[in-house]
Protein backbone atom coordinates (compact mmCIF):
# COMPACT_ATOMS: atom_id res chain seq x y z
CA UNK A 1 0.00 0.00 0.00
CA UNK A 2 2.96 2.48 1.07
CA UNK A 3 3.86 2.25 -3.06
CA UNK A 4 0.38 3.33 -3.91
CA UNK A 5 0.64 6.32 -1.81
CA UNK A 6 4.05 7.18 -2.70
CA UNK A 7 3.64 7.12 -6.86
CA UNK A 8 -0.20 8.79 -5.92
CA UNK A 9 1.98 11.43 -3.83
CA UNK A 10 4.45 12.39 -6.29
CA UNK A 11 1.66 12.13 -9.38
CA UNK A 12 0.10 14.98 -7.53
CA UNK A 13 2.78 16.89 -6.35
CA UNK A 14 4.46 16.82 -10.38
CA UNK A 15 0.61 18.14 -11.41
CA UNK A 16 0.36 20.18 -8.74
CA UNK A 17 -3.20 19.20 -7.31
CA UNK A 18 -4.80 18.30 -4.36
CA UNK A 19 -6.74 15.73 -3.33
CA UNK A 20 -9.91 15.79 -0.14
CA UNK A 21 -11.75 12.78 1.30
CA UNK A 22 -15.29 12.08 3.07
CA UNK A 23 -15.30 9.18 4.89
CA UNK A 24 -18.03 6.74 6.59
CA UNK A 25 -17.14 3.54 6.58
CA UNK A 26 -13.41 3.23 6.54
CA UNK A 27 -13.22 5.54 9.49
CA UNK A 28 -10.29 7.95 8.79
CA UNK A 29 -8.43 5.65 7.26
CA UNK A 30 -7.10 7.00 3.41
CA UNK A 31 -6.97 9.83 5.44
CA UNK A 32 -4.47 8.49 7.19
CA UNK A 33 -2.69 6.83 4.87
CA UNK A 34 -2.99 9.80 2.31
CA UNK A 35 -1.67 11.76 5.48
CA UNK A 36 1.71 9.15 5.89
CA UNK A 37 3.23 10.56 2.36
CA UNK A 38 6.30 12.92 3.43
CA UNK A 39 4.52 15.83 1.80
CA UNK A 40 1.21 14.84 1.94
CA UNK A 41 1.02 18.89 3.54
CA UNK A 42 1.67 19.50 -0.20
CA UNK A 43 -1.57 17.41 -1.83
CA UNK A 44 -3.61 16.17 0.54
CA UNK A 45 -6.23 19.37 1.58
CA UNK A 46 -7.55 17.29 4.58
CA UNK A 47 -11.38 15.44 4.82
CA UNK A 48 -14.11 14.23 6.89
CA UNK A 49 -15.25 11.13 8.94
CA UNK A 50 -19.20 11.36 8.90
CA UNK A 51 -20.12 7.97 10.77
CA UNK A 52 -24.12 8.76 10.88
CA UNK A 53 -27.11 10.39 8.65
CA UNK A 54 -26.76 13.26 10.89
CA UNK A 55 -23.46 14.37 10.23
CA UNK A 56 -23.76 13.19 6.52
CA UNK A 57 -26.20 15.39 6.23
CA UNK A 58 -24.92 18.25 8.08
CA UNK A 59 -21.42 18.78 6.89
CA UNK A 60 -21.37 16.94 3.22
CA UNK A 61 -25.18 17.45 2.42
CA UNK A 62 -26.15 14.09 1.86
CA UNK A 63 -30.22 14.06 1.28
CA UNK A 64 -31.68 13.98 5.15
CA UNK A 65 -34.86 11.09 3.10
CA UNK A 66 -31.86 9.48 0.97
CA UNK A 67 -30.28 8.54 4.25
CA UNK A 68 -33.04 7.69 6.10
CA UNK A 69 -34.15 5.40 3.49
CA UNK A 70 -30.95 3.89 3.24
CA UNK A 71 -29.23 3.75 6.55
CA UNK A 72 -26.78 6.51 5.20
CA UNK A 73 -25.45 3.72 2.55
CA UNK A 74 -25.98 4.13 -1.44
CA UNK A 75 -24.23 5.33 -4.45
CA UNK A 76 -26.05 8.32 -4.47
CA UNK A 77 -24.56 8.96 -0.88
CA UNK A 78 -21.57 8.46 -1.54
CA UNK A 79 -21.11 10.37 -4.92
CA UNK A 80 -22.41 13.44 -2.58
CA UNK A 81 -19.83 12.88 -0.09
CA UNK A 82 -17.39 13.02 -2.88
CA UNK A 83 -18.58 15.93 -4.69
CA UNK A 84 -19.02 18.17 -1.50
CA UNK A 85 -15.80 16.97 0.10
CA UNK A 86 -13.78 19.01 -2.95
CA UNK A 87 -15.64 22.22 -2.79
CA UNK A 88 -15.41 22.15 1.33
CA UNK A 89 -11.41 21.45 1.29
CA UNK A 90 -10.91 23.28 -2.66
CA UNK A 91 -9.63 20.18 -4.42
CA UNK A 92 -9.50 19.40 -7.51
CA UNK A 93 -9.71 15.44 -6.63
CA UNK A 94 -11.90 13.62 -3.57
CA UNK A 95 -13.61 10.55 -2.70
CA UNK A 96 -16.31 9.69 -0.97
CA UNK A 97 -16.99 6.51 0.82
CA UNK A 98 -19.89 4.77 2.86
CA UNK A 99 -21.17 1.50 3.51
CA UNK A 100 -20.90 -1.30 5.81
CA UNK A 101 -17.92 -3.41 7.67
CA UNK A 102 -20.07 -5.40 9.94
CA UNK A 103 -23.63 -6.25 9.03
CA UNK A 104 -26.22 -2.82 10.18
CA UNK A 105 -28.40 -3.59 13.85
CA UNK A 106 -31.44 -5.71 12.62
CA UNK A 107 -30.04 -6.77 9.34
CA UNK A 108 -29.57 -10.51 8.20
CA UNK A 109 -26.15 -11.47 8.09
CA UNK A 110 -24.18 -10.13 4.62
CA UNK A 111 -20.68 -9.07 3.36
CA UNK A 112 -19.61 -6.22 3.90
CA UNK A 113 -19.53 -3.69 1.26
CA UNK A 114 -19.04 -0.03 0.64
CA UNK A 115 -19.90 2.28 -2.51
CA UNK A 116 -17.32 4.64 -3.21
CA UNK A 117 -16.83 7.65 -5.65
CA UNK A 118 -13.77 9.34 -7.47
CA UNK A 119 -14.47 12.63 -8.81
CA UNK A 120 -12.01 15.25 -10.42
CA UNK A 121 -12.80 18.90 -10.72
CA UNK A 122 -16.16 19.09 -10.63
CA UNK A 123 -17.01 15.77 -12.27
CA UNK A 124 -17.49 12.25 -11.30
CA UNK A 125 -15.41 9.11 -12.67
CA UNK A 126 -16.51 6.71 -10.60
CA UNK A 127 -19.19 5.50 -8.43
CA UNK A 128 -19.12 2.17 -7.73
CA UNK A 129 -20.05 -0.65 -5.21
CA UNK A 130 -17.31 -2.86 -3.69
CA UNK A 131 -17.41 -6.21 -2.23
CA UNK A 132 -15.24 -7.11 1.04
CA UNK A 133 -16.16 -11.32 0.50
CA UNK A 134 -13.42 -12.71 2.64
CA UNK A 135 -12.89 -9.87 5.09
CA UNK A 136 -14.84 -8.34 8.00
CA UNK A 137 -14.67 -5.59 10.94
CA UNK A 138 -11.14 -3.43 10.65
CA UNK A 139 -9.95 -6.05 7.58
CA UNK A 140 -12.97 -5.09 5.83
CA UNK A 141 -12.18 -1.27 6.87
CA UNK A 142 -8.50 -1.82 5.21
CA UNK A 143 -9.38 -3.58 2.26
CA UNK A 144 -11.95 -0.74 1.72
CA UNK A 145 -9.20 2.09 1.59
CA UNK A 146 -6.23 -0.14 -0.11
CA UNK A 147 -8.88 -0.98 -3.02
CA UNK A 148 -9.87 2.80 -3.49
CA UNK A 149 -6.80 4.16 -2.95
CA UNK A 150 -5.58 1.36 -6.24
CA UNK A 151 -8.31 2.17 -8.09
CA UNK A 152 -7.85 5.90 -7.66
CA UNK A 153 -4.10 6.15 -8.55
CA UNK A 154 -5.44 4.01 -11.75
CA UNK A 155 -7.57 6.74 -12.16
CA UNK A 156 -4.99 9.78 -12.02
CA UNK A 157 -2.85 7.89 -14.48
CA UNK A 158 -5.69 7.54 -17.17
CA UNK A 159 -6.62 11.19 -16.49
CA UNK A 160 -3.32 12.36 -16.90
CA UNK A 161 -2.16 10.12 -19.72
CA UNK A 162 -5.74 11.39 -21.57
CA UNK A 163 -4.80 14.85 -21.22
CA UNK A 164 -1.52 14.90 -22.88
Amino acid sequence: MQTTIEHLGRILLAKKESISVAESVTGGYIQFLLSSFPKAQQFFQGGITAYNAGQKSLHLKVDPLEAARTNSVSIAIASKMAATVATLFLSEWSIGVTGFATPPDHAPPENPYCYYSIWYKKQELITVELMAEEHTGVAAQQYFASSILTKLLETTELVYHDSR
